[in-house]
């Protein structure tokens, strides 16, 4: 699908929202589309007959009675459920975690209040009562229950189907988790040996590759922020092959796991600072002298 390309004011506006709620690509609001969906037909399923099925829903929950339990455990499970689907998809779409509770409390909110709303929309349409509170909660219910229809493989189907294609980094997490934990056994000395040293140089290659062929998919007010670290694992492979080399023998692996406790650095100033320039993204690379 081809988006028309925001102007550098608008893409810096998109930049800062982005940072509180989902917006890349719009991808969203297409993803809610479906569950939207299922909440109407169910609202039109629920509402529509005679013995309207919404109303005397609302009814029952302004009543104390032990149905209040299961009712209970639906809303909290359903919506639950809702937001760890919608963190998922959330985190997937980005490389790094920054901003990813956030993101995910604001967005998912967002949607949820929205179909509440639709769902109060249809409600007030029937005769009174009204009790706001068993009203909202059964909208609620109807709106939770439907939502976690993002997590179906449905509408990721639908969104394909429009040629929408989302950045999907949930290799380069799990080879970001593999490098990380490679990097502590080379600071070890019980675990410093060359074929941990290769799973490390292996991984940081799978790592950067996955960056890069995910970055023609990022939109273009989010594609510095990509390329950004990928041009440090760009870096920090050359500078290992120049001053470690691809098989090093024991002094040079020895020489590798000072540089990744922050030592060495006037001998090796290129490497130790091209590692330590990773903490603007992994943290957990980069080891203080100790």
């Amino acid at each position: 699908m081809n988006n028309p390309t925001p102007s550098g004011n608008t893409k810096t506006w998109i930049a800062r929202l982005d940072q509180w709620i989902f917006v890349k690509k719009c991808y969203s609001l297409w993803m809610h589309l479906v569950p939207f969906a299922v909440a109407g037909l169910l609202l039109v399923v629920l509402s529509v007959p005679a013995e309207n099925l919404l109303r005397r829903l609302v009814l029952v929950l302004g009543n104390p009675s032990w149905i209040w339990l299961p009712a209970a455990l639906l809303t909290i499970v359903t919506t639950g459920l809702y937001f760890v689907s919608l963190r998922t998809q959330i985190k997937r779409a980005y490389l790094l975690p920054a901003h990813l509770f956030r993101r995910t409390l604001l967005t998912g909110t967002l949607f949820l209040i929205l179909c509440i709303v639709m769902a109060y929309g249809v409600l007030i349409t029937t005769p009174p009562p009204r009790h706001i509170g068993p009203d909202l909660w059964a909208c609620w219910m109807v709106a939770a229950l439907s939502l976690t229809g993002i997590g179906w493989k449905g509408p990721e189907a639908w969104i394909e189907a429009i040629h929408l294609q989302m950045p999907d980094y949930d290799e380069c997490h799990t080879y970001t988790t593999q490098v990380t934990r490679s990097l502590q056994r080379l600071r070890r000395p019980q675990e410093l040996n060359l074929e941990t040293f290769q799973q490390f140089t292996d991984q940081l290659s799978s790592l950067r590759k996955g960056i890069e062929s995910n970055l023609p998919l990022e939109p273009d007010w989010q594609r510095p922020d990509v390329d950004s670290p990928a041009s440090v694992l760009r870096r920090l492979e050359t500078q290992v092959k120049e001053d470690i080399g691809e098989k090093p023998d024991s002094t040079h692996l020895q020489i590798f796991a000072d540089v990744c406790r922050g030592r060495r650095k006037t001998e090796y100033p290129n490497l130790v600072e091209t590692i330590a320039a990773t903490t603007s993204y992994w943290p957990d690379w980069y080891a203080s002298e100790r």
